[in-house]
């Protein structure tokens, strides 16, 4: 606990004004979490403290401390936990998790080994469209196999709970780490001056995985920093959520998200029939939200990476993961980077789920 203090005591105000969630802040505990709030209290109170933005930071210090309690005392915590699931059959597990997110149609746990989802029975038939897709994907030989499976989800274990609830265990390597976590972290702590080149690493790896969806006949249909996971150790990335609205090429779809159906094509929207074109433009979207502008037109004027790529994250697909990939890899990347180089990306879940 003390560790924990002399940590809180060492934030700058910015780093404290920049923090929008109390899980990044305080601990899911009660005695723990008051500790620290009058811990910050103290050190930021104006009589104590002549920072000329200890007033503000004390402000927003309480704001923090009152959303952390509500969100305890409603079961809404999205930080570090444990929960205990029956199933249907008399099983018991528990799950003990990093980071709890709410999304669209339940909840996501996100571990150390493994990434739950804990869908509303109500959406039966997304679950069982994630659980048909994610146990059928093939592959041309072996060798595609080994390359494009790191990429692609694993399930562990599915299952209904004695409440009504669906859910799904998917297999995670322990490096990886999911994207809006990361983006997250670095709006509130600065981004790393190599983070346009990270974010081009991220874009590559998405181009890659979409030429295999484009092969398979496979549509996800909700690729964004909430689906994708990445690891900074390897400049890899598994594509672990969302997989609820995959649909092949060509058939009806079963839904979208808002932010997917924001991205479609006219006529995708007409038609409603799964097109690969949705997934393309949301890696393009991906990369502008990673950047700071999911509408991408404010990149011009802020500049936050090289012109070359902004232009390619600002314009539309060729509608082929194929061309797009080859486009980004032999032009794009070479105008904005030059040479190709392996960046350290410096970054643990130690440093986001404290």
């Amino acid at each position: 606990m003390e560790d924990r203090l002399d940590r809180l005591s060492a934030l700058a105000a910015a780093q404290l004004l920049a923090i929008g969630k109390p899980e990044r802040l305080f601990s899911p505990d009660e005695e723990a979490l008051k500790r620290e709030y009058r811990h910050l209290a103290f050190a930021w109170h104006p009589d104590r403290n002549r920072h000329p933005m200890a007033p503000e930071v004390l402000q927003h210090i309480n704001e923090l401390h009152r959303a952390a309690l509500a969100k305890l005392a409603n079961g809404s915590w999205e930080g570090r936990g444990s929960m205990m699931l029956s199933s249907k059959l008399g099983e018991r597990f528990r799950l003990n998790f990093q980071r709890r997110r709410p999304f669209e149609l339940g909840e996501m746990l996100v571990a150390d080994s493994m990434v739950a989802f804990l869908v509303d029975g109500t959406h039966r038939p997304f679950f069982d469209n994630a659980v048909r897709t994610v146990t059928s994907f093939r592959y041309a030989s072996e060798s595609m196999e080994k390359e494009v499976s790191r990429y692609l989800p694993t399930l562990l274990r599915s299952f209904e709970t004695e409440d009504g609830r669906l859910v799904m265990v998917l297999k995670k390597s322990p490096e990886l780490l999911l994207l809006a976590d990361v983006v997250e972290h670095y709006r509130e702590t600065g981004q790393p001056d190599q983070w346009p080149r990270h974010v081009a690493w991220i874009q590559s790896t998405l181009h890659n995985l979409c030429c295999y969806l484009e092969w398979a006949g496979i549509t996800h249909n909700d690729l964004s920093p909430h689906t994708y996971f990445i690891s900074p150790l390897n400049h890899s990335g598994a594509l672990l959520g969302g997989w609820w609205y995959a649909a092949r090429q060509g058939e009806k779809l079963l839904g979208v998200p808002a932010r997917s159906y924001e991205l479609m094509p006219l006529e995708v929207k007409e038609m409603q029939l799964a097109d690969p074109r949705v997934d393309l433009e949301s890696v393009r979207c991906l990369g502008r939200e990673a950047l700071g502008d999911p509408s991408g037109m404010n990149l011009l004027r802020t500049r936050p990476a090289p012109e070359p790529m902004l232009d390619w994250l600002r314009h539309p697909t060729t509608g082929s993961a194929i061309e797009d990939y080859r486009l980004w890899r032999e032009e794009v990347l070479v105008e904005s980077f030059g040479a190709r180089k392996f960046v350290e990306m410096r970054l643990t879940a130690d440093d986001l789920y404290v």
